[in-house]
């Protein structure tokens, strides 16, 4: 449980980053953060800094959570932040039970999407990307980083490796983007379009919940950000809020890469349409 408790304080201080400084509602927010943090930690990967980008990211993500804990209570006391507080809850009952049914969990099936969790581990033990000559399978070197720099940053942000973190690592993911549908005038309506899509995903992909694989994850990110681009009005900040979602699928896949591009292409021809 300290390990979750870490989690919350740590992720809560990205989100409202984002939420207070760039201004990203708060229902976009967690993705928003979530891939920010997967795109930072492949750029310090690249310069062999992952380690220490790593240790810097959860030690700002502290920092941001303590500035934002006063802010909080002073709104709070003045009961502007009913809204906002539900959402919050809501965001952290998921969480909470993600974190519950991920407890003890192993690998259930043996296929090319597996290949993260073993990449994390390799992350975990060597802090940085796997390398020609390695031990890994040549399969594996094929992949892109992926997810596992997420399951690397909470290995690291929790001391230890183990699959359950893997696993929970995925669902912190999976939940951001389902996120996005959340009305914070409407918590009811909004636990409704995340159990459409929970059981959407259970019955195409296989329990998003209970196997490492990703390809619900291109799926979900992908109807995240369209949905994103539908429904903010506002062009500089739509295009601020998708900027880190579509970075972050380039590196989900390599299918991810073609499908941001495909989406990019789409973003710029209707806002040239627009305009």
């Amino acid at each position: 449980m300290i390990g979750l408790f870490l989690t919350l304080i740590c992720f809560s201080g990205f989100v409202y980053a984002s939420i207070h400084w760039l201004k990203i509602k708060l229902s976009y927010a967690p993705l928003f953060s979530i891939s920010s943090i997967g795109v930072l930690l492949f750029f310090f990967s690249i310069f062999n800094q992952l380690q220490k980008g790593t240790f810097f990211l959860i030690f700002s993500g502290f920092v941001l959570c303590l500035l934002w804990i006063p802010l909080y209570l002073k709104k709070k006391r003045e009961k502007s932040l009913l809204p906002v507080s539900r959402v919050l809850i809501f965001f952290l009952i998921l969480i909470i039970i993600s974190f519950i049914l991920t407890h003890n969990m192993t690998f259930t099936v043996v296929d090319d999407y597996v290949y993260w969790g073993i990449i994390g581990k390799y992350l975990h033990i060597n802090n940085h990307l796997p390398i020609a000559g390695c031990a890994l399978d040549p399969r594996i070197l094929a992949y892109t980083p992926g997810t596992s720099l997420i399951h690397y940053f909470f290995y690291f942000l929790m001391g230890k490796y183990s699959v359950h973190i893997s696993y929970f690592a995925q669902n912190i993911i999976l939940i951001s983007a389902l996120f996005v549908v959340v009305d914070r005038e409407n918590i009811k309506r909004s636990v409704v379009y995340i159990g459409i899509l929970v059981i959407l995903m259970t019955v195409f992909f296989g329990s998003g919940f209970t196997k490492l694989q990703v390809d619900y994850l291109l799926s979900i990110t992908c109807f995240s950000i369209f949905w994103i681009y539908y429904n903010e009005k506002n062009i500089h900040l739509k295009l601020l809020t998708l900027s880190m979602p579509l970075c972050f699928l380039f590196l989900i896949k390599e299918i991810g890469f073609m499908l941001g591009l495909m989406i990019v292409a789409v973003i710029a021809l209707d806002v040239l349409a627009d305009k």
